[in-house]
């Protein structure tokens, strides 16, 4: 079973192969479209829904291997801080979580909402707001959507709860807050759920599954009708502010994601995406500056955690500290001997096909 999540505080999709409650994470995709996403939905593996929670974005994109092909934006919506999404493929239909229904609403105010709209390649029409009493849906996160059984699922951060109600039409009846187990180590901070985010329902288990923003973590129990029992955490390394959560059967061998076999090549392109986000946080570095460098420095650290097949100890393999990548990286190609040059080269391409068979001095 695969497990697909978004970390919100550095704008990454990631994967892993869910084993009991083990995962090992590995970066999906770290894309120019990513802003401090929030939910996701995916529809058969291949297409992918996210929205970004701080710009007021949604966009739909194809999964493949370690990116997102062909991204584009979905307009038409009414998006205020958006955060989960659902996708009803039958009958052309999108809803999505506004954690607020105003830019100016400061939360909490208990002023969230769902939409509901119709969907047309990337273009929602006819969108209005679910009819949801207003102490059911103070600041609504995450969305899930049993089409089955008409019955929909949100989270609400600020209340630290989980709700689930009846869908019918434009309207939600029946509501229903989701208990737990209030055991000691059941809860999170005294509360069942934490600050949760995005929840997954697995139909065919019932079983449920959340992210939690605050502590960074996913939970899964087991769920009947409203009650859900045996919570346990889900272990993993990469957790920083997760939020929205999908799960689909497969396996990390699935050539979607082959990228987790973590070869040099992947390592050094993950390495030139998260440098590439340092450098648009300060354009211009300055390598005599801490700072700057510490940008670097991170985006190494980075690559090091989803990189874990990768002996990223050998300097020799990938040219040494993040002071002397970040160089090469700023450098003139003038200033280069042919070697660096040609590391240079690949990283700029993030192709370190060629290069990773040298030697590079330290």
């Amino acid at each position: 079973m695969l497990v697909f999540f978004v970390n919100f505080n550095n704008s990454v999709l990631l994967v892993a192969e869910l084993v009991g409650i083990t995962t090992t994470p590995c970066v999906l995709a770290l894309n120019a479209y990513l802003h401090s996403p929030a939910g996701i939905f995916i529809v058969n593996n291949t297409t992918i829904y996210w929205t970004n929670f701080f710009n007021n974005t949604m966009y739909t994109g194809t999964l493949s291997q370690n990116t997102i092909l062909n991204p584009r934006q979905i307009t038409g919506g009414i998006f205020n801080l958006p955060n989960g999404v659902s996708v009803d493929t039958v009958n052309n239909k999108i809803y999505w979580v506004n954690q607020e229904t105003s830019a100016n609403d400061t939360p909490p105010l208990g002023t969230g909402a769902i939409y509901v709209g119709d969907l047309s390649d990337t273009v929602i029409s006819n969108p209005i707001e679910l009819s949801i009493p207003d102490d059911a849906i103070l600041g609504p996160s995450g969305l899930f959507i049993n089409y089955n059984t008409q019955k929909i699922y949100w989270t609400d951060f600020y209340a630290s709860a989980m709700l689930v109600g009846d869908l019918s039409g434009t309207s939600v009846t029946n509501i229903q807050v989701l208990t737990g187990d209030q055991t000691d180590g059941d809860t999170v901070f005294g509360l069942p759920f934490g600050f949760p985010t995005g929840v997954f329902i697995a139909q065919t288990t019932n079983e449920i599954y959340w992210t939690s923003y605050f502590p960074s973590a996913i939970y899964r129990g087991d769920i009947s009708d409203t009650f859900i029992s045996n919570i346990a955490q889900i272990t993993g390394p990469t957790f920083s502010g997760p939020n929205g959560i999908f799960i689909t059967e497969g396996t990390l061998s699935d050539p979607l994601i082959d990228v987790c076999d973590a070869t040099c090549e992947s390592c050094v392109g993950l390495f030139v995406q998260f440098s590439d986000l340092a450098r648009k946080q300060k354009p211009s570095l300055d390598l005599s500056n801490s700072d700057d460098v510490n940008l670097l420095s991170n985006a190494l650290d980075l690559t090091q955690a989803y990189c874990v097949k990768m002996d990223w100890n050998n300097s020799s393999q990938i040219g040494g500290s993040a002071r002397e990548l970040a160089a090469i990286l700023v450098a003139s190609d003038s200033d280069l001997d042919p070697i660096h040059f040609k590391l240079k080269q690949s990283l700029l391409k993030g192709n370190s096909r060629d290069c990773c068979t040298s030697d590079f001095p330290d």
